[in-house]
């Protein structure tokens, strides 16, 4: 939090991992391949204490080769990821798998938001899990699974932010017994804080879905 504060003062876990992760690649622009292993016992971030962080790098002059990313979050929470971090013309991009196990995520989601008194977070454990490409003007989640509050969801998940030649676009095909949009939504609009989600204005929409919640009714 020290090496990455703003001049505003402390970001938001994600808002800092976006920075950590552009430093990286600014300081990966090594004259000769590089190969890192780092452990930390402790690491602060976001005003919290991640545990047991272990990474396996490769850098190169194209990007970093993150061959397995470990730590221990709040809420008694583990997560991996492996994958590729480099540059695009619209800025930072990764491209790999990540898995997310939280036996807690109130105070997972209390940290990922900066607040104690989220009602939407599940008291049951989540699991979450997927190949994700994330970039400046795209998210997409293929593999997607999702195991939180009696939810347990699968499928394939695409959204691009509008730019000046396009409008937001989700692309979205999900498979469901049963899902509260209501609390996903709650919980997601808390986590991104002051990012822009638009409606999109185009795309596609596959639901297979037995009982759902959206805006307070029962669909079945």
């Amino acid at each position: 939090d020290r090496v990455l504060a703003p001049p505003e003062g402390r970001q938001r876990p994600l808002a800092a991992a976006k920075t950590l992760a552009e430093s990286v690649i600014a300081a990966s622009r090594l004259p000769i391949p590089a190969a890192l292993s780092i452990n930390a016992e402790s690491v602060t971030l976001g005003g919290a204490t991640l545990m047991r962080v272990g990474a396996d790098l490769k850098a190169d002059a194209d990007g970093v080769d993150i061959k397995s990313l470990d730590l221990r979050a709040p809420g008694m929470t583990q997560m991996r990821l492996s994958g590729r971090l480099g540059t695009t013309s619209t800025g930072v991009q990764f491209v790999g798998s990540t898995k997310v196990e939280a036996n807690d995520p109130r105070a997972l989601v209390a940290w990922l938001t900066e607040r104690n008194d989220e009602p939407a977070a599940s008291t049951g454990p989540l699991r979450f899990g997927g190949d994700v490409t994330l970039g400046g003007d795209a998210i997409t989640i293929e593999g997607l699974k999702v195991e939180f509050d009696r939810m347990t969801v699968a499928g394939h998940l695409a959204y691009g932010w509008a730019s000046d030649d396009r409008p937001a676009r989700l692309d979205l095909a999900l498979t469901a017994p049963e899902i509260d949009f209501d609390r996903v939504h709650a919980v997601a609009k808390a986590v991104l804080g002051d990012s822009t989600f638009d409606w999109p204005r185009e795309g596609a929409l596959s639901l297979k879905i037995a009982r759902a919640f959206v805006a307070g009714v029962e669909a079945k």
